[in-house]
């Protein structure tokens, strides 16, 4: 993983960010600052990403068009206070490199490892799409911030084995566990409680056969 040089955060909660930014990302130089125009101003410096918030009281959309108009190659994330697919599909239009959705917990920590894969090169746009040219809004950003509980399972060895998931699939099924523990086990075994792995596996081997299953589960919590 590569980290990023510098890094610079505008919003109204700049002193908050500067502070979490830095504790995560201890070898990079944080910059925050409260204003759009601040942000502006700071362009033509050798940034590494912008990262942008969007709150009700602050237009982050808007900042985003006007810095592709003046800096076409800078990545930029859309760090929203509240989100969803429609704003999401927004952010891509507007010219986002990727799109980072609060959550109520440690709210920084995502946003400073997608800002690692942004340094890293990680391409947000096609990592999960199998035809981007085809697509009309990148299918990973949807995917990660859908109102959902999404995750991408393949077939190992007939065993269905996570690939990824989206945030809100780890707050529901596996909230003491961060997505790197899951990827690779049993999506049977993470979402389902042993005394039901039975007539779970016989719905995946429906799916691993190509059959469209829809099935209503009701979790206790």
């Amino acid at each position: 993983m590569v980290t990023p040089h510098r890094v610079l955060y505008v919003g109204p909660d700049h002193q908050t960010a500067e502070e979490a930014l830095d504790e995560h990302l201890s070898q990079s130089k944080i910059e925050a600052v409260p204003s759009p125009a601040m942000a502006l101003k700071l362009l033509a410096d050798q940034l590494d990403c912008l990262v942008v918030a969007h709150t009700p009281e602050f237009d982050g959309l808007s900042l985003l068009r006007t810095v592709r108009d003046r800096a076409h190659d800078l990545p930029v994330v859309l760090f929203p206070k509240r989100g969803d697919e429609a704003l999401a599909t927004q952010a891509l239009r507007a010219g986002a490199t990727d799109y980072v959705r609060r959550t109520d917990n440690q709210p920084y920590t995502l946003l400073a490892s997608q800002l690692t894969d942004v340094a890293s090169g990680a391409d947000p746009d096609t990592a999960l799409d199998p035809h981007p040219a085809e697509t009309a809004v990148p299918y990973k950003m949807l995917f990660t911030h859908a109102n959902d509980a999404v995750v991408m399972v393949r077939f190992a060895d007939d065993v269905p084995t996570v690939e990824t998931a989206n945030q809100l699939f780890i707050e529901q099924f596996a909230p003491e566990a961060d997505l790197s523990e899951i990827v690779g086990r049993d999506i049977d075994a993470v979402v389902t409680p042993p005394a039901r792995r039975e007539s779970a596996r016989a719905i995946t081997e429906r799916v691993r056969d190509g059959e469209l299953v829809t099935n209503t589960v009701t979790r206790q919590t």
